[in-house]
């Protein structure tokens, strides 16, 4: 690559986030994505070709290490279904991504035929995938009110023995102002009446 092509290169990709060649230009979208394990995402690379080339190869690479996916565009053909058009898109899709899935992925497009051509490297969309959310934190918790529900059952139990002890163990009155002792019960139990003016 020359001087000038290099300058002309990062001209455009600080001005416009796409990186372009003497006839090509090619930019990525969206520029970061934020993905839960399991969900589909797709990356766009699009490119405007601006000579009459027949054919072109593009090439999906993960953290420029992996090759991910290659595809070859027949111009020619394209043109024929839209003749004004220019421009063009390869879309990457990685259905059920995973965590080892994240990291940054580049296009690199070039002219295949009838020469071939200098590659031009998309600026890259950076993947990012969490883990997804604890079942922990999506269901409720349901311990906080059994408890409170069985505290209310026991209490409520609680309430009623004593009511019926109390009304059992009470004396009995013979005479206004006379007391006949109570006969005794069966167990011994204590107590602890409150009342409240």
């Amino acid at each position: 690559m020359t001087n000038t092509n290099t300058r002309y290169t990062l001209l455009c990709l600080l001005i416009t986030g796409c990186v372009c060649g003497p006839d090509l230009t090619v930019w990525q979208s969206p520029e970061i994505i934020n993905a839960a394990e399991g969900q589909d995402v797709n990356i766009s690379c699009h490119f405007t070709v601006k000579s009459a080339w027949e054919r072109l190869r593009v090439e999906w690479w993960r953290d420029n290490k992996t090759e991910v996916k290659q595809e070859t565009y027949n111009i020619s053909a394209l043109n024929s279904i839209n003749p004004e058009s220019e421009n063009y898109s390869s879309v990457l899709q990685i259905p059920s991504v995973r965590r080892s899935h994240s990291g940054i992925y580049y296009c690199t497009v070039w002219q295949d035929l009838p020469t071939l051509g200098e590659k031009v490297h998309g600026p890259g969309t950076e993947l990012r995938v969490e883990a997804p959310a604890p079942i922990s934190d999506t269901v409720p918790d349901i311990r906080a009110p059994l408890f409170i529900s069985l505290l209310i059952a026991v209490c409520s139990a609680s309430l009623l023995i004593i009511t019926y002890k109390f009304h059992r163990l009470r004396p009995t009155q013979q005479k206004e102002g006379q007391m006949i002792e109570a006969s005794e019960p069966d167990c011994t139990m204590t107590t602890v009446l409150y009342s409240y003016a």
